[in-house]
């Protein structure tokens, strides 16, 4: 009996966490932050650039950030110009390599902002990866003149393997000089273990949850725009469909 029990209640959890995220709008946060995905009429279009055969080829072992990446320009963040980002080996990006630290915990994803954690921080999905185990990692800037923007690439990075068959992601960020919009386009998602999407800031005390023990579905896009008028802020909550968590 009681192993039927336990049956019963994984399948009803696993269930649970199957829900594809509800989340198309949201925000926006303190600082006005809102985003959009695909699913939404004025989203981002989903278009996977595969930079695999043409960008830089980046490194990692397992709970290992990468060195500095030149982004190639000035990207503001939360109020804070960076010209510089580190890939995480979990999935998510900072642009503050002492928050990439693994003394914490930092392979179990939060609901963001989370400030015990990593900070100032772009999230696609955010789990326990393993990298030694394949996939690959690649950066390349594109773009002329003032209209560049950045892109990280992971490729069929499996998950770490806690239970079962190998399960992998393939994720890419986009982050666009001037407008410092940042987009998220997610190829692959095969993953049935927790993950988290989102952005924090520097503090782990501002951000957006995209994201939160939901699956994103393969071929989705979500966009984050920093708000820059209380205009844009009525706006953005005025549209809000809904917002996740509920």
């Amino acid at each position: 009996m009681q192993t039927q029990h336990l049956i019963i209640l994984s399948t009803f959890l696993f269930a649970a966490w199957a829900t594809p995220a509800q989340a198309y709008r949201g925000g926006p946060d303190d600082f006005g932050y809102v985003f959009v995905d695909s699913d939404e009429a004025d989203g981002p279009v989903y278009d996977w650039e595969d930079i695999s055969g043409t960008g830089t080829l980046v490194t990692m072992d397992d709970e290992q950030h990468s060195p500095a990446q030149n982004i190639g320009f000035s990207f503001n963040f939360y109020g804070v110009d960076y010209t510089q980002v580190y890939l995480g080996d979990n999935g998510y990006l900072s642009f503050v390599t002492d928050s990439i630290l693994y003394d914490d915990e930092h392979y179990i994803p939060e609901e963001m902002p989370f400030a015990g954690k990593s900070q100032a921080m772009i999230a696609g999905v955010w789990t326990d990866l393993y990298p030694p185990d394949g996939g690959t990692f690649h950066v390349e800037t594109r773009g002329t003149g003032s209209n560049r923007y950045f892109i990280v690439q992971y490729t069929d990075v499996p998950v770490y393997d806690y239970w079962g068959p190998t399960e992998y992601i393939s994720q890419q960020y986009k982050l666009f000089e001037g407008s410092n919009v940042i987009e998220v386009h997610t190829l692959r998602m095969d993953i049935t273990v927790e993950i988290s999407a989102g952005i924090e800031d520097e503090f782990g005390v501002d951000g957006l949850s995209y994201a939160w023990d939901q699956e994103i579905t393969p071929g989705t896009a979500v966009r984050y725009t920093p708000t820059t008028s209380e205009a844009e802020c009525t706006n953005a909550t005025a549209n809000v469909d809904e917002l996740w968590p509920p």
